[in-house]
Parts: structure tokens; C-alpha cells; sequence
């Protein structure tokens, strides 16, 4: 399905438009796009842009191979090509590059994606590179965009000021981001609803790869249980090949149990332990490199900057999705092999608000934390909770009375925004509980009450919530641009 990515292309048109040589890194979501992206990129200028993508199961000797036949073609250079593959190195191949760029009337760009399968340990490839950029800097005739969806990669070469590739990119890094709610209506499901939509966000987010697997013309329930809960489609083996990026095989296993407990809902570590019985020592490393590959976050408490026991949680919609409730289900989905069995019924996904016992209503949060930070900046959505910039923090807060979705804390305004958000359920009720909730203010701070729901309020809700000074957000506001 074809959709715009005009601000990445232009972020990109940007780079390349500079007089020096320049890298950047290109980085996202496993399957949000970014290869669909560059190739889209890279066609349009096809003599001055070279793409090239690494591959799993590629040897450094392959993939130098392949590297070397597709160069050839697109610089019409035989040099490397007259070498024997046994003399192919990365710094033979960068440093004919490289001689290549001097003499030639126009700049190069090399697209190098899926870098973690090219600088497998031991290729050589990180240090050819390091060495190479001097040349490449030198000349001004050389740029590099380097992509991939391993957060693992990024961390151990680029993540910190000692690291070896950090210091050679000369622009921040370029993110392709999920679609946003309204891209998602827009060019993949023009016909649903806003509630339909939503529901489908918050089971796998705005992944395009995801979202292409929707036949909309199925409608919605009948779309779901086909693309998603019979065998023959990817959604029970994608959680492997995603955390396959940061974990051996053996890794995986117990990383699967740990994102199981942490699904939807959090957890704390004493909490994984509890259920899971994994050794303190080696749930501690898995945590903190699920932290550092941003598989997962640690939950910011209001009351508790530092708790001693934070809860964390996952960041992912797909991957809360999968342990919370398609694993459940996954007996039943190997036998709806032809998508015959509605898995997904109005007994269990209620016509009346889609609402999922235990899911809905922490995945809606979760929808509305995400489209905060959405890029671009939700304006509609900022604007309502009169925030002037994305100088806020998120919180959550639990007190012994009380549990309090989300604080919006803008240190400028000093006003403290308590957020509830409701999905499926209906009661003028709800204003009353939220502005009853006790909330330990900071010193001169006031407290603005805004009550998020899935559907368009009623008059009483209307009424109800002015009396009470409560602002009320509904799912249409968080499609605004």
C-alpha cells in the first residue's frame, strides 16, 4: 500500500544536499518501512545512489560477493569484480570507493540497510569504516546512510561517546516513525470507523507491514480473525523474529517469559521473579538490556522519582498484544486454518466499544501516552491539554487511595494535568471519581482533570463534566494533525 513519507524524504534530500561528506543513521521499528523508504528514496536519483541490504543467513564472504556484483553494475567498475573473493575485504572495497568518488563529476551516496547482518562480528566491517571515513570525509565526495531495526547493533557501536561509530555521523538520527492514526485511515482503511481503527492500533500499532495484512473490505471483526488470528499468517512467529534482533536463540526463551508478565499491564522485578522464577542476577542483565535495546521502559511514579522497585513496561503495541492475549489464544488459531472460525466474536470483542476484559482499557492509555509524542506533534491534541511545547513529562501515580492513569507535568505552567482515560465504558460516574482522586500537589501548582473516552460524549457527559471542570478528550481529537 502506498503512502508519503515526504518529511523523510526531505530530511534525506536535506542531508545528501550538503558540500562535505555526511553519515547518518537511519532507524525504526522492525517492518515500519524504512528499506520500503530508502528504495523509494534511492530510485529517484538512481545514478548517484547506491542501495544495499545485508541478509541474515549471509557469510562476510556472501555479502562481500553480493556487495561487489552490485556495485559493478551500478558504477560500471570492474576493479573490485577482477579481484578474487578470497582478496575482498571491507577496506579494499571502501577504499576503491572511495578513489571512485574523487574521480567522478557527481556526490555518491551509499545506503547501507540492515547493517547488523553486514557488520557481523568478525566481518571486519565497523573498523574498515572508521578508517575509510577519513577518506571519505576528506573527499566530500561520499555519503553514507546506514539502517537497521537492531537496537542491539546502535547500542554496543554507537549508543555512548566511547563508542567506535559514534562520532562519525555529522546529522542526528533520522527516525521513521509508525503511521499516525490518521495516515492509518487514510491509506490502509478508509472505510472503518475511528473506533475500529483504534482498536486495530492498539492491538499492532501504525506498522505498515502489519497494517497491508488487513483485507478491508472484510470489515473489521472478519478482517482481524483472517490477517491475524488463523495459521497461515505471520503474527505468531513475528515476536521471534523481532527479538531475534537482540537475543540468541537461547535468550529468547527467557526474555519471552519476562515480556509475558511485564505485558500490558507492567511489572516490577520482585513481581517477574515472583511468577517466573528467574535468578535475580540474570533477570537484572535481561532488564537493563531490554531498557537499553527500547523494548521496554521504566514507568516514571510521581510520587517516587526513584523507587526502589519501578515497575516497567513494554513499549510496543504488537508485542503487548502478542503476550497478553494472542498467545492465549494460539491452540485455537492453529485451528482456524481457513480463517472459518471467528476467534475474535462479540462475546469476546463486545460490538459496543471493541472492549477486551483486562486489554482495552490499559492499551487505550497506552494509545494516548503514544500520541503525545507522535511526529509530527499531535497540535489538536496539545492544544486541548493546553501544553505550548514538548517540554512535559509523563507519569503515572498510585497512591494508597488511588490509582491515577497519567500526569502531564509542563514545568513551565506549573499545572498538573490528571489524565483518566476510559475505553468501553459509559458513566457520568467516571467525572465524579476522577476529580474525587486525591493528588499530593507540589507547591504552587494547580491540577487541570481530563477525562479520555472512546466515543463522542452525551449531553448529560457534556454538562456533567463543565459543572465539574473537567475537560473531556475523545478519539477524534487524537486523529487531529
Amino acid at each position: 500500500m502506498y503512502f508519503k513519507r515526504t518529511l523523510e524524504h526531505q530530511e534525506l534530500d536535506l542531508f545528501e544536499s550538503k558540500d562535505e561528506a555526511g553519515l547518518v543513521y537511519v532507524r525504526g521499528r522492525r517492518r515500519v518501512g524504512k528499506s520500503w523508504l530508502l528504495k523509494n528514496w534511492v530510485e529517484k536519483k538512481p545514478a548517484m545512489r547506491f542501495y544495499f541490504s545485508g541478509a541474515l543467513d549471509s557469510t562476510t564472504v556472501t555479502t562481500l560477493g553480493l556487495f561487489v556484483d552490485q556495485w559493478t553494475q551500478f558504477s560500471g567498475s570492474l576493479t573490485l569484480s577482477d579481484l578474487k573473493r578470497e582478496r575482498l575485504n571491507w577496506n579494499t572495497v571502501f577504499a576503491h570507493i572511495c578513489d571512485y568518488a574523487k574521480k567522478s563529476h557527481q556526490k555518491i551516496t551509499l545506503v547501507l540497510d540492515e547493517i547488523q547482518w553486514i557488520a557481523k562480528q568478525g566481518s571486519g566491517f565497523i573498523g574498515a569504516l572508521k578508517s575509510a571515513w577519513v577518506d571519505f570525509e576528506r573527499s566530500k565526495k561520499v555519503n553514507l546512510i546506514v539502517c537497521g531495526s537492531s537496537n542491539r547493533f546502535f547500542s554496543t557501536h554507537v549508543g555512548g561517546e566511547e563508542k567506535i561509530l559514534r562520532g562519525l555521523q555529522t546529522r542526528s538520527i533520522l527516525w521513521v516513525h509508525p503511521v499516525t492514526l490518521r495516515t492509518t485511515q487514510a491509506a490502509f482503511l478508509k472505510n472503518w470507523t475511528k473506533k475500529e481503527i483504534a482498536t486495530t492500533y492498539m492491538f499492532v500499532g501504525g506498522i505498515p507491514y502489519y497494517l497491508n495484512q488487513l483485507q478491508e473490505k472484510e470489515g473489521f471483526i472478519h478482517a482481524i480473525n483472517k490477517a491475524m488470528l488463523s495459521a497461515e499468517t505471520i503474527f505468531l512467529s513475528e515476536v521471534d523474529e523481532i527479538l531475534s534482533l537482540e537475543f540468541n536463540k537461547a535468550g529468547i526463551k527467557t526474555v519471552k517469559k519476562i515480556l509475558k508478565v511485564m505485558a500490558v499491564h507492567g511489572a516490577t522485578q520482585a513481581e517477574i521473579r515472583k511468577k517466573t522464577n528467574i535468578p535475580s542476577s540474570t533477570l537484572s542483565e535481561i532488564t537493563t538490556r531490554l531498557l537499553d535495546y527500547e523494548i521496554i521502559y521504566q514507568e516514571n511514579n510521581f510520587l517516587q522519582p526513584n523507587p526502589r522497585e519501578p515497575k516497567y513496561k513494554i513499549n510496543d503495541f504488537y508485542l503487548n498484544f502478542y503476550f497478553f492475549f494472542l498467545e492465549r489464544l494460539a491452540t485455537l488459531i492453529k485451528r482456524n486454518l481457513n480463517g472459518e472460525d471467528l476467534i475474535i466474536t462479540q462475546k469476546i470483542l463486545k460490538h459496543k466499544g471493541f472492549y477486551i476484559e483486562g486489554f482495552s482499557g490499559y492499551a487505550f492509555e497506552h494509545l494516548f501516552r503514544y500520541c503525545l509524542h507522535q511526529s509530527p506533534v499531535n497540535k489538536r491534541l496539545m492544544t486541548l491539554l493546553m501544553l505550548g511545547d514538548q517540554n512535559f513529562e509523563l507519569f503515572t501515580c498510585k497512591t494508597a487511595a488511588a490509582q491515577i492513569d497519567c500526569l502531564i507535568a509542563e514545568t513551565e505552567d506549573r499545572i498538573i494535568r490528571v489524565i483518566e482515560c476510559k475505553w468501553g465504558s459509559h458513566k457520568t460516574e467516571w467525572i465524579d471519581q476522577l476529580v474525587a482522586k486525591p493528588l499530593p500537589l507540589p507547591e504552587h501548582h494547580t491540577r487541570m482533570n481530563v477525562l479520555v473516552v472512546d466515543e463522542k460524549p452525551t449531553q448529560a457527559w457534556i454538562k456533567h463534566a463543565q459543572k465539574n471542570a473537567v475537560k473531556m478528550i475523545t478519539i477524534h481529537d487524537l486523529w487531529a494533525a
